[in-house]
């Protein structure tokens, strides 16, 4: 399916967008995570998954709740973080206040350590 197009499913359609929340309601996964950011960012909505809201920021932090085993992953889940932040900004990620430049230099795995973590 391309992202504009519509399922009939019971005499209900449903866009790529539905489909996916609709699949993170039963099996939650990186790609689906990535995916919907990337719709999200796209068009600036929100959705609602598991009666949490999330706007793209959100779902890709969602995909740094998971363990990474390869050199893809990790990387592309900063990276698509980062593009929803701007200098100043910081972030929640997996219970620690992360800042923008923290973030950016994940991507490329850089000092990742060197920052002080300040827990909530």
């Amino acid at each position: 399916m391309a992202e504009n197009d519509t399922v009939t499913i019971n005499d209900k359609h449903y866009t790529v967008k539905d489909c996916i929340v609709n699949s993170l309601e039963f099996m939650r996964s990186f790609a689906r995570w990535l995916h919907l950011g990337t719709i999200l960012q796209r068009d600036g909505s929100v959705v609602t998954v598991a009666g949490k809201e999330f706007n793209a920021q959100r779902c890709f932090v969602e995909t740094l709740k998971f363990d990474f085993d390869d050199d893809y992953c990790a990387p592309t889940a900063w990276k698509a973080l980062v593009s929803t932040m701007k200098r100043g900004d910081t972030v929640m990620v997996n219970g620690k206040v992360r800042t923008y430049e923290f973030c950016l230099n994940a991507v490329t795995g850089e000092d990742e350590e060197d920052e002080e973590d300040e827990d909530y």
